[in-house]
């Protein structure tokens, strides 16, 4: 035989619940009742509250990591745009649009991506100037800074 699971009470039976605890009962059976009744209704209320604080707690998270992204990615301040923030200031943050902290940090790994192959590139190329360039007095200064740049050995 398959058992179903009780079904979570509706807001219509909690407040029913509510209004009967406040209503007298004739024996101890009855008060007993009534008293898990109201243990129960205030672990429903306690659970409520603890998932909203958790879900502002979220929104909160994501909007401090949006900011912090976004204005590491460049996007603009809702306080430089007037026209449609009149009222704006920098507590307001970062207009990052429809993304969410997901896409931002996505957004920044292919940036740093990015920025990691742009150096590589940049070192190899310094690197190849270094070795195939000949060497005037005006260029020694740069050489040395360059060589110490790359943490290359000088050469004598």
């Amino acid at each position: 035989m398959i058992s179903t699971l009780p079904q979570p009470l509706t807001i219509f039976e909690l407040n029913e619940i509510e209004a009967d605890l406040h209503r007298p009962a004739d024996d101890y059976t009855a008060n007993k009742g009534w008293r898990d009744a109201q243990k129960l209704l205030l672990d429903t209320r306690w659970h409520r509250v603890e998932a909203k604080r958790l879900l502002i707690a979220c929104f909160k998270m994501n909007k401090e990591v949006c900011d912090i992204l976004g204005r590491v990615l460049g996007y603009p301040w809702y306080k430089d745009d007037k026209e449609n923030f009149p009222d704006a200031t920098e507590a307001d943050g970062i207009c990052v649009g429809g993304n969410v902290a997901e896409s931002l940090a996505e957004e920044a790994a292919i940036e740093l991506t990015k920025a990691k192959v742009e150096i590589k590139r940049l070192y190899c190329l310094a690197k190849d100037i270094l070795e195939k360039r000949p060497l005037d007095y005006n260029s020694w200064m740069w050489y040395e800074r360059a060589q110490i740049a790359l943490g290359l050995p000088p050469k004598e």
